[in-house]
Order: structure tokens, then sequence, then C-alpha cells
């Protein structure tokens, strides 16, 4: 959320900023130079610096890193006929939205300042705010796509959530009706032990009047189907139980699922909003 609110303090910055080299100074690890400024948001300085030297690789000899980015023997015709030094460093304070993009050109007569020749200072603003300008349509462009990709993945949680919920219901509706088939059984059951009780009665008492082999196998019979009965019943109403208790878990996570998917909508409608957001951004770059 916090990222989202501070990303969004920013589109104003991004639709509305021209692109302006400010003339400014920097301090470089050999000291402190003039330098040409562009302010980028909606980035970080490792992506600002990786943009810049590949920039100065194609068109310096030697492109150095290790304190600031240093183009060596860098050719831009347009601000020098001989080559050049570019220093860069994307500098971005602790808890600054913005990274500031300082670069200075050495050229034989000096650094690139104020009180450089017209032509070169314009040169170079000029330089600088057309790359700046390409960096800030892949950033823009960037942020545009991740934007679509977590709308297109909050829309796939709220798919997945509507056929969880239409699973669910059907789950429900199988249940119910296993608990109703079940019942009937169970019902059916219990119509049916009192005649099976009464029939192992009667048996019993035959056989002990008129004892027989035949009494007694037709006693032990009953008994078997009496006692079949009897679990067949029980086990009828265990699964009964069963199918209550599932049907009213089911019937929670449906109700949390509804709440789920509402939530999942209001993000989703979010999300639309701010990718438009991104797309009127990346339009806007100029």
């Amino acid at each position: 959320m916090r990222f989202l609110t501070a990303l969004l303090s920013t589109l104003p910055l991004l639709l509305s900023a021209q692109t302006q080299a400010d003339v400014s100074s920097f301090m470089f690890s050999d000291g402190v130079h003039p330098t040409l400024a562009v302010g980028f948001v909606n980035t970080d300085a490792r992506t600002v610096t990786d943009f810049w030297k590949s920039e100065l690789k194609g068109i310096s000899m030697k492109v150095s890193d290790k304190k600031e980015v240093l183009g060596i023997a860098a050719r831009i015709p347009t601000i020098s006929g001989d080559t050049l030094r570019v220093y860069l460093k994307a500098d971005q304070p602790k808890n600054v939205a913005m990274v500031t993009a300082h670069l200075a050109f050495l050229t034989t007569s000096g650094f690139v300042g104020p009180d450089s020749p017209e032509r070169e200072i314009t040169a170079a603003k000029a330089y600088v705010e057309q790359r700046s300008v390409m960096l800030k349509r892949q950033i823009a462009n960037t942020t545009l796509e991740n934007g679509r990709k977590q709308l297109s993945a909050l829309q796939s949680d709220l798919n997945g959530l509507q056929r969880e919920r239409t699973r669910m219901e059907e789950n429900i509706a199988r249940t119910k009706q296993k608990d109703a088939e079940a019942l009937a059984e169970q019902q059916r059951g219990e119509a049916e032990l009192p005649i099976l009780a009464a029939k192992v009665d009667h048996l019993r008492n035959q056989l002990q009047q008129v004892p027989s082999e035949e009494s007694e196998k037709q006693l032990r019979s009953a008994e078997r189907e009496h006692a079949k009965l009897q679990d067949r019943i029980r086990r009828n109403g265990d699964s009964s139980v069963s199918a209550k208790k599932k049907i009213a878990d089911l019937e929670w996570e449906v109700k949390k699922n509804i709440k789920d998917q509402e939530a999942k909508q209001t993000a989703i409608t979010k999300q639309e909003e701010l990718v438009k957001e991104f797309e009127r951004a990346l339009s806007a770059v100029n």
C-alpha cells in the first residue's frame, strides 16, 4: 500500500514534467564539477546508472565505474570535435523519490558549464535531454508493463476464486443429495428394524419351545440380518452428521470466498485506474 501511495504521488511529475537538463554541480571523486542534471521518478539509481553506462560504452574508448561512471575518450561531435571525458553519477538521497543524474563533460577547454560557449552548453543539454527522454520512456514502459502484469495476476486470482466458488457450490449440492439419501436410507432401516426385531424374538421363542437345528439356523440368520441393519442405520446416521458438517464448512467457505472476490474486485478496479495513469504517463513523456 505504501508503494502504491508513493507511486501515485509521483504520477503528476511523470505526466507533466518536461525533460530539462539543468546546469548544476556535483561532488565527484576528484572534486566538484559543473554538471547537467536531470531528475527521474519511479525508478532507482541503479537503473539510471545502467542506462548511462550503456550509452557511454557506445561512444567511449573505455568506461570505468569504480567510483562514478566515467566515459574515457568519448566522442560527441555536436559538443566538441575532440574526445571528451564524461562523468555520470546517479544520486538518490535517502527517503527521496527522485533520482538525479549528474553528467559532467570535460573538453580540452575544461568542464562544460555556465561559462562555456553557448554552442557547447546548448549541444550538451540537447544530448542529455534527448537520451533522458529515451530513459524516461523505458522507465514508463517498464512501469506500464509491470502494472499490466499485476492487473493480469489480480484478474487471474479473481477467476480462480470464481472457479473455486463454483466447485464449492457444486460440492454443497452433491453433499446435500448424499445427506438426503443417507437420511432416507436411515429412515427405511428404522422402519424395518422393529419388524426384524420381532422376527428374531419369534424365532428365539420357537427355538425354546421346539428346539431344532433348522430353527437355530433361522434364528442365527435373523440375528445377523438384525445386526447388519442396525449397523447400516448407524452408518447412515454418521454419514448424515458428517454431510451436515461438511455443508456448514463449505457454506462458510463460500461466504468467505464472496468477501475475497469483493476485495479482489476492488483491487482490480484500483489497478485498472493505475494502469490508465501509467498509459497517460508513457504518452506524456517528452
